[in-house]
């Protein structure tokens, strides 16, 4: 009987389909992660909107992040808010009135343009419709509503200069109070509700109770060249005076107030 022929030890034809497999396995997963999507950093998949057009490069702009850490959605990205500085720094570019309220250099803003990046025809969302009611009396719709809101959302910025022409002295009552209730949580928020509530005012002819508040009133930084009067209903000049005199006036209901090169009136 011719003798048995030995077996193969069997974990060795194992071990040499291993190696064997080991170089094709290699060059498999070089080509799956080499066509594999990337993720966001914490490791969800990017969302990033691609609805809105990205701020030129001049500019700083951050697009907001959820508390995911996840890029947010298009009706997020709608508005963008553009500020340039006193002293020169480059302007900032941000999508949100909290991102320009947090930005290291908010006390060096000097103006803040709003621009429109949504869909048209425009409708307003949220708080913008209160807005519209405020401002306009619910009577706008279209690009007359979206003015009101980049208008609004403009004085919830910060204004430098609260008597220029682009400052809280020009803006309507309506307007005022508009933004006042859009940003009551604004660094200068208190200062618009007293625009609003007409505790404070600017230059010009003032009717007490429809336009200004009642109560006793000082000029913040008058001009050596300050004038003011104080007029009754009945159209008596009841106060005059000067910028030595403009720490304290009263004005009582019914009265006219006036004032030229005094600047900025605020209730005591």
């Amino acid at each position: 009987m011719p003798p048995a022929t030995p077996a193969v030890p069997r974990h060795r034809a194992s071990r040499g389909h291993i190696l064997a497999a080991a170089p094709l396995l290699a060059v498999t997963a070089l080509v799956l992660g080499g066509c594999s999507t990337g993720s966001a950093p914490d490791g969800s998949a990017s969302t990033t909107a691609s609805a809105s057009p990205s701020p030129s490069s001049s500019s700083s702009a951050t697009r907001p992040s959820s508390a995911r850490g996840t890029t947010l959605a298009a009706e997020d990205l709608r508005f963008l808010i553009t500020c340039s500085h006193v002293d020169n720094a480059p302007d900032i570019s941000r999508y949100s009135l909290e991102e320009v309220w947090a930005s290291t250099n908010y006390v060096r803003i000097k103006e803040c343009t709003v621009a429109y990046q949504g869909s048209r025809p425009y409708e307003p969302q949220g708080d913008e419709t209160a807005v519209v009611d405020t401002a306009l009396h619910g009577q706008a719709t279209g690009d007359a509503a979206l003015d009101a809101v980049l208008e609004a959302m403009r004085l919830c910025t910060r204004i430098p200069d609260e008597t220029g022409p682009e400052g809280f002295a020009a803006a309507s009552r309506d307007m005022l109070r508009a933004a006042a209730a859009l940003c009551p949580d604004a660094p200068q928020g208190k200062i618009i509700q007293a625009w609003a509530s007409g505790e404070r005012f600017g230059d010009g002819a003032h009717a007490v109770g429809p336009e200004i508040a009642a109560g006793d009133y000082a000029a913040v930084d008058p001009a050596e060249s300050c004038r003011w009067a104080v007029t009754s209903g009945a159209g008596a000049q009841v106060a005059s005076g000067g910028a030595a005199e403009a720490a304290t006036v009263t004005l009582d209901r019914g009265s006219s107030f006036s004032s030229d090169n005094c600047g900025i009136w605020r209730k005591m």
